[in-house]
């Protein structure tokens, strides 16, 4: 069976004909005027012609050998060819350019933790099929449209076939080298290695059927630093909330401002182990903004929370969940078909996006600083510094006893 996109259906047939003799062939069943259902060859072989549109009832019911897909399709469509192919023991193919990004198929095929082990990836770039390396397709010809594509990282995707995690990527500002550090710093740290108690803590949670809460601090400059998560899935609520309180009680803390997804119906359960919820807000798009906001830094300025460029950290070796979500996190891809076709969409996809959730739920709150103990300075030291002289000046210039007081005395 072979599943394309309406676009490219009429396209295969004069195709696939090249490679099989009309003798070879006894019927052609068609769906529509013009528009193949399925080839049967004189061997007893069919083969099957679906379009992805068709939606997932299209591809049920049929025992498959095998099945090739000449664009990346929806995961719903390659999860039910797969079923498909089961009865024989049955190999897909699939043969497109990334440009979705790190969707789906970079999971299922490519990232170290989570690929099939048993699938085979083969990267080709146009200048495999060179003439000068004995292909095809002529040289100047690849250069000119190489050097016609503007963006460099869509030049890589579609001249050289890679992933790149920027394609439709919602928080482009995320700099792993910037925004995470290995550490919480030991300045929110009592002698007893709890949390200081004036720091401000936020617990953000969202519920389903995966869970995930986020621990995040706000420091005396109003920076945020996500220091610690928990995610799981199908789990109990009464399970998932006493991790939450296990990972509160490793810091000796009680957050007090607990925030959850507002269409949650557990937020009584939650109030029963003592997290009394808010609902978070639910203008996506405005949570989103916060976040980038948060996020955006100038990197021809000094670096780090003393600047407040940028004013989110996070905590990466605690955090890896975090660090999956947030170069995955993406805008849903354009419309295929109908009125919209080719339009940018303006929502996220709905998959793997639960501790984005909870940092959304945390930033759009815009939390306060903290305020420091009225004994503790927490002014950057040049400022304190300079003001200390400009004190000792004033007190030199107004003594007038001949006391050797002041600047002089550094």
């Amino acid at each position: 069976m072979s599943v394309t996109n309406e676009a490219q259906r009429d396209i295969l047939q004069p195709k696939f004909l090249k490679y099989i003799a009309p003798t070879q062939i006894k019927r052609i069943i068609y769906r529509q005027r013009g528009v193949w259902d399925q080839l049967h060859l004189m061997n007893g072989s069919i083969i099957g012609f679906k379009s992805c549109e068709m939606g997932r009832t299209a591809l049920q019911g049929a025992a498959l050998h095998w099945a090739s897909f000449d664009e990346e399709p929806p995961k719903d469509i390659y999860d039910e060819v797969r079923t498909r192919l089961t009865d024989y023991s049955g190999r897909s193919w699939l043969t497109f350019t990334p440009v979705n990004g790190m969707s789906w198929s970079y999971d299922e095929f490519v990232d170290d933790e989570t690929r099939d082990m048993s699938s085979e990836i083969f990267t080709a770039s146009m200048w495999d099929n060179a003439v000068s390396v004995g292909g095809y397709l002529p040289d100047a010809r690849i250069r000119q449209y190489e050097e016609s594509i503007s963006d460099p990282i869509m030049r890589r995707i579609r001249v050289y076939g890679e992933y790149h995690n920027q394609v439709g990527r919602i928080y482009k500002q995320w700099n792993k080298k910037i925004h995470s550090i290995s550490e919480l710093p030991q300045e929110f740290f009592a002698d007893d290695h709890t949390l200081k108690s004036q720091f401000e803590v936020t617990l953000a949670i969202d519920t389903g059927r995966g869970f995930a809460g986020a621990l995040s601090l706000v420091d005396y400059f109003g920076n945020v630093f996500m220091f610690d998560e928990y995610f799981a899935e199908d789990k109990t609520i009464n399970t998932n909330a006493h991790a939450l309180t296990n990972l509160c009680h490793k810091y000796g803390i009680w957050p007090g401002t607990c925030v959850v997804d507002e269409s949650s119906q557990f937020k009584q359960d939650l109030a029963e182990h003592g997290f009394i919820c808010e609902p978070s807000d639910r203008d996506v798009d405005k949570g989103i903004n916060v976040v980038m906001e948060y996020m955006a830094y100038n990197d021809t300025k000094p670096l780090g929370p003393k600047y407040s460029n940028p004013m989110v950290y996070v905590v990466g070796p605690n955090c890896p969940r975090f660090l999956k979500e947030v170069v995955r996190y993406q805008w849903k891809p354009p419309a295929k078909t109908g009125a919209s076709v080719g339009a940018p969409r303006t929502e996220p996809l709905k998959k793997d996006d639960h501790m984005m959730d909870c940092i959304r739920y945390t930033l759009v709150r815009r939390p306060d600083a903290s305020r420091p103990p009225a004994y503790e300075d927490t002014r950057p030291a040049s400022i304190r510094i300079r003001d200390e002289v400009l004190n000792r000046v004033r007190a030199r210039a107004s003594n007038t006893s001949g006391d050797p007081t002041g600047i002089d005395n550094y």
